[in-house]
């Protein structure tokens, strides 16, 4: 099955990051894009009954509307579903993991401002943990 995100993010701008990043580490067509918790939830839950889930979930904490990148989390949460969820904030990241993580783990957390380097050496993170945790399930 193809890897493929979900960018839930306000702020356009950073698309073309984000474009140029998902189609690097996992070729075209591999992003969809969300710029309020109510498309993500559709998208979110489309790509469930199409038992094609996404590999990663990436989410602003504030975006437009009244739902914040929190909400998304309970929500993608109360499926059962255990996508890694990258959180991404203007708050300082040990400050913000550490206030989310008790509720949301695993998490993780980046801060803006962001860069191509950044957002790939993350996505190697939280990839590299999903191998090991795969091969521990194995052994």
């Amino acid at each position: 099955m193809e890897d493929k995100i979900l960018v839930i993010e306000d702020d356009l701008t950073t698309k073309p990051l984000w474009e140029h990043v998902a189609r690097r580490n996992f070729g075209p067509g591999s992003m969809d894009w969300a710029v309020n918790v109510e498309e993500a939830i559709r998208l979110f839950q489309t790509s469930i009954r199409k038992n094609q889930p996404y590999s990663l979930v990436v989410t602003d904490v504030f975006l437009a509307g009244s739902k914040t990148g929190l909400d998304f989390i309970v929500h993608a949460r109360s499926l059962g579903q255990r996508t890694p969820i990258l959180l991404i904030s203007a708050a300082e990241e040990a400050e913000l993991k550490k206030s989310v993580d008790s509720i949301f783990a695993p998490i993780e957390v980046l801060s803006k401002p962001l860069s191509v380097p950044k957002c790939e050496r993350m996505l190697e993170q939280i990839f590299a943990s999903r191998e090991n945790a795969k091969e521990r399930q194995i052994t």
